[in-house]
């Protein structure tokens, strides 16, 4: 089958979507003829993606005659006037969290309208098919497939002492006899960390005072800024400097980022709901399971369809604070259920979310809009 894919989010571009963009279309194009049309220029030249999209779109709708329009997230669904309508060609695009919670006026007088003529959204997981529900769209094309992971790159297993010695060269820290608890993340509101060194790491430190937090993470936003004050504030405030290091925005993921996960005992994913936005599903969960790493998560938004109970990790209720830090404690603390754990994570997660799998569910869809009649 052949199949045109627009994404606005793709390399060189640096970011989760991004990496998922170019793995998605990678393993997609194992199955079928795939043409892409990416963009890598960020929002404010966003205008131009869409010229691309309409003058070589047509391109290749006229000379290939491709048979499915896929769109890489609800933001392109304007798109759908040309090769719908026009072109008579069936459409599909996924939904990964903002771009279905997003509610101002333009985007949803205009956007959401137009997403609602698509004739398939994938979303990321069952909490956003369940959101779009209320926001009026038709159950029968909405579809829940979690995102995946590219297995290969995790085959090569790094060895934990290079990977620190490499770790405390690079940002000049000391990490000998301590227990390291992980964040990757954007430094902003719905993430969580800020509640997390207030409430929860003052309890983990009290309990285990060689417990270090390293936050890989930046963000150039005004929101970011915000957060990135109000954790300053706690880490003063409750005298953690020496538990905290900043590790920065980290791009290169084979590396330095694999290394990060390597060495650390525990990942967590304190997050919260934010009006207007989401954590649509939390790609750090399987990074972080590929490296043998239990992931304690607060069960908001899509984070459970990335981390299953008991499985890859822990999820606990949306601000049981005092809960999150006890799990911390008994992970840090029980080197051989902290491993079992980990182990277990990675089979798991190599089972249920390799791309392999998720492309196939997903060209299940394909397969089935390509037939429908409807248009």
């Amino acid at each position: 089958m052949k199949i045109l894919y627009i994404t606005r989010t793709f390399p060189p571009s640096v970011g989760g979507m991004e990496q998922q963009s170019y793995e998605f279309y990678y393993a997609l194009k194992k199955i079928h003829e795939v043409y892409l049309i990416s963009w890598s220029h960020g929002l404010p030249l966003l205008p131009l993606f869409f010229i691309k999209a309409i003058v070589k779109g047509s391109y290749y709708c006229l000379k290939y005659h491709v048979d499915i329009v896929q769109m890489g997230d609800l933001s392109l669904s304007p798109l759908v006037v040309l090769f719908k309508y026009l072109f008579r060609k069936k459409t599909l695009a996924m939904s990964h969290g903002k771009d279905a919670f997003f509610n101002n006026v333009l985007y949803s007088t205009t956007v959401i309208p137009l997403a609602k003529k698509l004739d398939g959204i994938v979303c990321v997981s069952s909490f956003l098919k369940q959101h779009l529900g209320t926001r009026g769209f038709i159950d029968e094309r909405l579809f829940a497939i979690p995102n995946g992971i590219n297995i290969a790159l995790y085959e090569h297993v790094l060895d934990r002492e290079d990977a620190r010695n490499h770790i405390e060269k690079t940002y000049g820290i000391n990490l000998r006899n301590t227990k390291i608890v992980l964040s990757v993340s954007r430094l902003v509101k719905k993430k969580g960390l800020s509640n997390f060194i207030e409430n929860i790491l003052p309890i983990v430190i009290r309990s285990i005072p060689n417990a270090v937090f390293l936050i890989v993470g930046e963000s150039r936003k005004k929101e970011a800024k915000e957060e990135k004050a109000k954790i300053l504030h706690a880490i003063e405030k409750h005298c953690l400097q020496k538990h905290i290091h900043f590790c920065g925005e980290v791009t290169d993921r084979t590396i330095l980022l694999r290394q990060l996960y390597t060495i650390s005992d525990v990942f967590i994913m304190p997050n919260q709901r934010i009006e207007g936005d989401c954590e649509g599903f939390g790609i750090v969960a399987l990074e972080s399971a590929m490296h043998e790493l239990p992931v304690v998560a607060f069960s908001v938004d899509g984070i459970p369809a990335a981390v299953k109970d008991g499985k890859n990790g822990k999820l606990l209720p949306e601000g049981n604070n005092l809960g999150f830090a006890q799990t911390i404690i008994r992970l840090l603390r029980d080197e051989k259920r902290r491993t079992a754990l980990g182990r277990h994570a990675r089979t798991f997660v190599s089972k249920y979310y390799s791309w392999e799998r998720i492309t196939y569910m997903y060209s299940d869809i394909i397969t089935k809009l390509h037939i429908s009649k409807r248009i």
